[in-house]
């Protein structure tokens, strides 16, 4: 994490563009086939979502949905039935109403180094922006609330943790 002192005396602080780094673990069960739609794109699905009826109503004027109850076709499905050993974790982008941007692995500490290394290589953070392993484990498994930093100078990228500011 870049320390808030040296973020705060950038040099050109016009030149940065920050934004959250727009990925989180979601836990899934091993083997879990996230819906596609027909042209084979995955299907955003919010992680949890609260709607005012006037919100519903407008959804299905729109022709968004069809019935009030569909709003939880919108949502990832309900997998607190399922044994621990059975669930596994996979990296979400969060910038829109998510979907996975990684393979599931298993959730233990092999599976975490595992899709870890897969996000260094494989996975943006934001736009076409990569990190490394660390980056990575900060984003996912710190606990902070990461945004990401890109220097449009020297293209650049660090990281903060949004509470210090």
């Amino acid at each position: 994490m870049t320390s808030r002192e040296s973020f705060n005396e950038s040099e050109n602080p016009e030149n940065r563009v920050i934004s959250r780094a727009q990925r989180k673990i979601r836990h899934v069960p091993l083997g879990y086939n996230h819906p596609r739609s027909l042209n084979g794109e995955f299907v955003g699905l919010y992680e949890e979502q609260i709607y005012y009826p006037e919100e519903i109503e407008e959804m299905i004027e729109d022709g968004f949905i069809q019935h009030p109850d569909d709003v939880h076709a919108l949502h990832m499905p309900d997998f607190s039935e399922y044994p621990p050993e059975a669930m596994g974790i996979c990296i979400y982008e969060t910038c829109s109403e998510g979907t996975p941007v990684s393979p599931i692995f298993p959730d233990t500490t092999e599976g975490r180094m595992e899709l870890l290394r897969y996000a260094a290589e494989h996975v943006t953070i934001i736009l076409d922006q990569m990190t490394d392993f660390e980056g990575w484990a900060a984003i996912l498994f710190s606990g902070k609330d990461v945004a990401a930093i890109i220097d449009n100078d020297t293209g650049d990228l660090s990281a903060i943790d949004l509470r210090e500011l």
